[in-house]
């Protein structure tokens, strides 16, 4: 073995540390371990299969700092010197290759112990602890995939059955019709159910939300034959009702955005004038809404709906050009910085006609409200005012 070889093992060790450590920094953040670990509630098959992955979690970096505490030896007996001896190279290839590594013994049970808080160890080589670590890994992020499947996808199905379920019923009274047996069912099977999500997560099968989906949509097929019409034009009237809130909140924050920008640019007369008219067509849409409650005109809820939209893109999109003057109020700063700097290199620090060109500027960009037309100008014949005493400003 030469030095070379020895030194290209120390770097392929180094970058595996580099990616076991990124890992298991990685795996200590995980919010399903992190619940896992904090809860007091698992029980049952989850409940045994972590235990044994919090003692695999905790081994993983036992065995990594074993690994890295073998590979700082190494590095230091391998030293600066460009040509070890051969003896060095030998003993290094003992540490790199043989059992030097104290690694947790899974064969011996974990059981309290009267003097050392230590488990039983057992020495194996390097590329032995790294495969132990890339089982236990496994093993780990195995369960963890499964625990947030569950905690995941499976209660947020589950609540979307719950809330649909709750739905059902409410449109069942609003019917006027008698409460269903198939709705009570469902309603009990998904308080099972997410009992046992919380606290069993890895014992529950994701089949049974299929189950509850399938008769939760017979039950809406049965419900939507008697109430279809009045409860679609229920839903249409509230969703115009919140549009119809959005559009005057959307108002009262353009407004409460154009009072922040006031002192920041002047803002221009047709945005204020812009902002007037909508809040005009949006109380409008309230009177309209109001009319459509009591006459009972079909797609008018819809059409309200849609105007709404209209309405908060418009408020929307005036903010924001607003908001995008502002911003380019700061970005004139920028520019006006980089221009005198770009005079002072050029030897127009004391030039007076650049001088008054830039206070000039410098005055109106910093007024408040900085008049951000004239600031634009003023900024260009700064410019030209060094072009034309010196060379041309990329």
């Amino acid at each position: 073995m030469t030095g070379q070889d020895v030194d290209r093992r120390i770097a392929d060790l180094q970058a595996v540390l580099d990616r076991t450590s990124a890992g298991l920094v990685e795996l200590d953040t995980d919010v399903t371990r992190q619940l896992l670990e904090r809860s007091t509630v698992v029980r049952g098959a989850t409940s045994e299969s972590w235990r044994d992955a919090a003692t695999r979690h905790a081994n993983l970096w036992k065995m990594q700092f074993a690994i890295q505490t073998l590979f700082t030896q190494i590095v230091e007996e391998r030293g600066t010197r460009k040509a070890p001896s051969q003896a060095v190279l030998v003993h290094l290839d003992q540490l790199l290759t043989g059992p030097c590594v104290e690694a947790p013994d899974a064969s011996e049970p974990d059981r309290p112990r009267l003097i050392s808080s230590e488990g039983p160890t057992a020495r194996c080589s390097i590329e032995q602890a790294l495969n132990l670590m890339s089982a236990d890994y496994d093993v780990v992020t195995a369960l963890l995939a499964s625990v947030a499947l569950v905690w995941g996808e499976g209660a947020e199905r589950l609540e979307q059955i719950e809330t649909q379920a709750a739905e059902l019923e409410a449109r069942v009274q609003d019917g006027g019709m008698r409460p269903t047996n198939q709705l009570r069912a469902i309603a009990d099977e998904v308080a099972t159910a997410r009992k046992q999500v919380r606290e069993d997560p890895l014992s529950f099968s994701m089949d049974t939300l299929e189950g509850l989906e399938e008769r939760l949509t017979r039950a809406r097929v049965t419900i939507d034959e008697t109430v279809r019409a009045r409860e679609a034009r229920a839903v249409e009237l509230t969703e115009a009702d919140k549009a119809v809130r959005s559009c005057v909140a959307a108002v009262r924050a353009c407004r409460d955005e154009f009072e922040v920008l006031a002192p920041t640019v002047l803002l221009l007369d047709a945005s204020r004038e812009a902002l007037d008219s909508l809040a005009n067509d949006v109380e409008a849409l309230g009177t309209e809404l109001d009319r459509a409650r009591q006459l009972d005109s079909e797609g008018a809820a819809a059409a309200i709906s849609r105007r709404s939209e209209s309405l908060r893109a418009e408020l929307g999109g005036l903010a924001a050009r607003e908001r995008a003057r502002a911003e380019r109020r700061d970005e004139l700063r920028g520019l006006l910085r980089a221009y005198r700097a770009k005079a002072d290199a050029v030897g127009l620090a004391e030039d007076l006609e650049v001088d008054a060109a830039y206070l000039e500027t410098q005055n109106e960009l910093y007024s408040s409200p900085c008049d951000l037309e004239s600031a634009e100008r003023l900024l260009t014949d700064f410019r030209h005012a060094i072009q034309d005493r010196s060379v041309t400003i990329p």
